[in-house]
C-alpha cells in the first residue's frame, strides 16, 4: 500500500531540506503539502517523474521551528506523516 514504507529524514530537520523516501519505484506523481499546527498551509509542490522513488523537499529555512504535517498524495492514495523543525 502507498505510504506503508515511506519515510522522512532527517527528523527533526536542522537544515534546508528534508528527504521522502516513498519506497514504491511504482509511483511516477505525487503532490506534497505541508501544514502547521494550526492547519494553515505553508507549503506545497507536485512531483513529477519519481523513478527513484525520492522527493527533497527544499527552501525550509523559511518556516519557523516547530511540528509539520506532511501529506503525499499519488493518485487515490494519500499517506500522512509529521515532521519536527529545529
Amino acid at each position: 500500500a502507498f505510504g506503508s514504507n515511506l519515510s522522512i529524514y532527517p527528523n527533526p530537520v536542522k537544515g534546508d531540506t528534508v528527504t521522502i523516501n516513498i519506497g514504491n519505484a511504482s509511483v511516477e506523481k505525487a503532490q506534497v503539502q505541508v501544514f502547521n499546527t494550526l492547519g494553515q498551509q505553508v507549503m506545497s509542490n507536485d512531483y513529477n517523474n519519481l523513478s527513484n522513488g525520492v522527493i527533497e523537499l527544499s527552501n525550509l529555512s523559511d518556516l519557523s521551528n516547530g511540528v509539520y504535517i506532511i501529506n503525499i498524495s499519488s493518485g487515490d492514495a494519500t499517506t500522512t506523516r509529521r515532521f519536527i523543525k529545529e
